[in-house]
């Protein structure tokens, strides 16, 4: 079946607008600020690791594990849709953590649970839909433990730890920008108006 691209970027604007509704509803919008917790000693070296382990799983691994299916690479229509991808997903599991953090009082528990919902409802958001009906054909099969085990995985659990211990949103949407701004370069995500066949939608 031909990818629609207008149609991918519609259902997609759907979705990132759905992602920040949720998080101005949970209030997880107040986590944007510069200082909602003291900033210590450790800061720099954490948001350092998240930033790092979003560049190499993201731009260095998964793209080992993707097919383009000959699509051109327009660079900054990609890397607009990752910008937008990644802000919105950001907020999203921001929400997620927001309405956890007030619903459990151990912080290693409300990491643990947010992990395993967030991890696996996201798993099932582009297994069902996303990766059918919004992103062009890209995943190679025998890679998928290895981007779970390498990328997913490592990038959630730094991301929530951060976001637990300093409770900074800022950092969060920064680093899922980079992280997602490399996977559509990586899947090269066609612009709006690109009407060549690339795969299904």
């Amino acid at each position: 079946m031909s990818f629609a691209a207008g149609r991918a970027w519609l259902r997609a604007l759907v979705y990132f607008v759905v992602c920040w509704l949720l998080a101005a509803a949970t209030d997880a919008t107040s986590l944007l600020g510069n200082r909602v917790r003291a900033v210590d000693g450790l800061w720099w070296w954490a948001t350092g690791v998240v930033l790092v382990v979003a560049f190499v799983g993201y731009w260095v691994i998964w793209p080992m594990g993707t097919i383009t299916r000959g699509r051109v690479l327009h660079t900054g229509w990609a890397s607009l849709f990752g910008v937008a991808w990644g802000v919105s997903e950001g907020a999203l599991l921001i929400a997620v953590w927001t309405v956890i953090d007030d619903l459990v009082s151990t912080a290693w528990l409300a990491v643990t649970i947010c992990f395993l919902l967030f991890g696996g409802l996201t798993a099932v958001w582009h297994a069902l839909y996303w990766d059918v009906r919004v992103a062009p054909e890209h995943n190679i099969a025998e890679w998928d433990r290895v981007k779970v085990a390498f990328v997913h995985a490592p990038f959630l659990v730094v991301v929530i730890v951060h976001l637990a211990r300093y409770g900074q949103g800022r950092v969060v949407i920064a680093a899922y920008a980079v992280a997602l701004v490399g996977a559509s370069i990586a899947m090269r995500f066609p612009p709006p108006f690109d009407r060549r066949i690339g795969s299904r939608a």
